[in-house]
């Protein structure tokens, strides 16, 4: 059933579903939707108590959603960033002089929680279509950590020393890729 409660003047709705539990369960779905179980003998007024206690965590769980939305790129935007990467990672493997392989394929796709991939046995970097979003440092600052893994495999201390060695400031980029 449909409820709606106001907490200091934010409207919330949401769902209430009465159950076999024991106590009162509030949930924010990926799409933003407040739902509610409840045990059967919990008087609405509780549960109503309840969601109006976690306004503010409703609330940040609702910001922190948009913010982490996937956006869409058109097809132009999606070929003009594909080409700008392919330059910006050449213009990147030089501070590797190490790496020996051939230019790696350079590869665009919508990606949630990372902002690369690099699969060194296919010769391929693969980059998410957020970074269209981001700062050139930061996509400088991916392309490097992407290309070092065609030297070092994994995440182990001599990837990230290597890493530094190319960029003595990636622990700073780093943090400010990840800012959301």
């Amino acid at each position: 059933m449909k409820r709606k409660v106001t907490a200091d003047g934010t409207l919330i709705e949401y769902e209430l579903t009465r159950k076999r539990v024991k106590n009162i369960n509030v949930r924010i779905s990926p799409d933003g939707k407040v739902s509610a179980s409840a045990p059967y003998f919990v008087s609405f007024g509780a549960v109503d108590s309840l969601v109006i206690k976690c306004k503010d965590k409703i609330v940040r769980a609702r910001d922190a959603l948009s913010k982490n939305a996937v956006r869409e790129l058109t097809a132009t935007e999606k070929k003009e960033f594909k080409n700008a990467l392919i330059l910006l990672t050449r213009q990147t493997m030089a501070l590797f002089p190490e790496i020996k392989t051939p230019f790696p394929e350079i590869k665009l796709r919508k990606m949630t929680s990372r902002w690369g991939s690099c699969n060194a046995a296919k010769n391929i970097i693969t980059y998410s279509t957020e970074l269209y979003f981001k700062s050139e440092e930061c996509r400088r600052y991916v392309a490097a950590h992407e290309l070092c893994h065609l030297l070092v495999q994994n995440h182990s201390k001599a990837f990230w020393e290597q890493l530094e060695k190319a960029v003595p400031d990636c622990k700073k980029l780093r943090k400010k890729l990840n800012e959301r």
